[in-house]
């Protein structure tokens, strides 16, 4: 453990996706874009879910198109909530780590991601293996 790095992750997008307005795309890649210069080594910078359910996240691909990955070594995460979110993320080459949020609570499950206990297993292994197949990395969270 002594000579493992401490990773910091900063995630503006659990700060803005529950805002009661929407972050012009714009907005939030300069903003994304200064956090990188910054040196954070992730970013959990969107995701990749319904923007009925979430319209705050809305627009995370084009959020991605702006994103200059050129002068930073920082990781850009998404959260994902299903295969459609995973194939829709893992599109993006800027894009290195893909999260899932995954429970052991019926409740959490099902206001979070539309899910139930008895699908979360199987989800989480096809989300596992399209990040899999397009080289990216899964995080369970």
């Amino acid at each position: 453990m002594k000579n493992e790095k401490l990773k910091i992750t900063e995630s503006p997008r659990d700060a803005q996706q529950g805002l009661p307005f929407t972050i012009p795309v714009e907005k939030r890649a300069a903003y994304i874009n200064e956090l990188m210069l910054a040196g954070f080594d992730i970013i959990d910078f969107g995701s990749f879910v319904s923007p009925k359910a979430v319209p705050q996240m809305a627009h995370s691909n084009d959020v991605l198109e702006l994103i200059d990955k050129s002068k930073s070594d920082t990781q850009l995460l998404a959260i994902v909530g299903n295969t459609r979110g995973a194939e829709e993320a893992c599109a993006s080459a800027k894009l290195d780590i893909v999260g899932f949020p995954y429970s052991i609570s019926n409740t959490f499950l099902q206001k979070n991601i539309n899910s139930s206990i008895e699908k979360i297993d199987e989800t989480a292994s096809s989300i596992g293996k399209i990040c899999n197949d397009h080289n990216k990395i899964f995080r369970v969270l």
